[in-house]
């Protein structure tokens, strides 16, 4: 299984509103900003997330988004399930009983099992303790390009 793109991004995003929640609804353009995220391919992610029960939308000048309950009641599944559908790591491991190698297959036991111990593990990371592992980047120096050119000339006394 590989994490997508879509479901990183969803949740850089949900960790966003999960540490803001003082401050909700918060409109897209902030998260995608503060969070290095394309706006429109977050709000795509976030209308899923929205379907999926996860996030709700305010609509209107002081709209936004919020997190649709409290970050500790919503699992890392419940995320991932939201933005890509349903997890399975092999099509025996969905009940489908069509696989040709149904009944026989040595290795449909062992994929189950392996099935099962990532949706557990899954459903026991939430949200909150995803946010609350957050590191805070350091603060980057900006220096505007005027800041540059009066050192340049006070160094080399242009």
């Amino acid at each position: 299984m590989k994490v997508s793109v879509a479901t990183k991004y969803g949740i850089r995003g949900l960790i966003y509103l999960a540490n803001n929640r003082r401050r909700w609804p918060i409109n897209v353009e902030e998260v995608a900003a503060r969070t290095s995220v394309p706006k429109s391919y977050l709000l795509k992610i976030f209308r899923n997330l929205s379907v999926g029960g996860v996030v709700r939308a305010t609509r209107g000048k002081d709209g936004g988004f919020a997190l649709q309950r409290d970050p500790g009641g919503i699992t890392l599944r419940e995320i991932v399930e939201s933005i890509e559908g349903p997890i399975y790591l092999s099509p025996c491991t969905t009940g489908d009983q069509n696989c040709e190698h149904s009944g026989y297959c040595g290795a449909a036991d062992y994929w189950q099992a392996i099935q099962r111990n990532l949706l557990d593990n899954m459903t026991a990371v939430s949200l909150q303790s995803m946010a609350a592992s957050e590191k805070v980047p350091a603060p980057q120096a900006v220096v505007q390009p005027s800041e540059t050119i009066m050192t340049d000339r006070i160094y080399n006394n242009a």
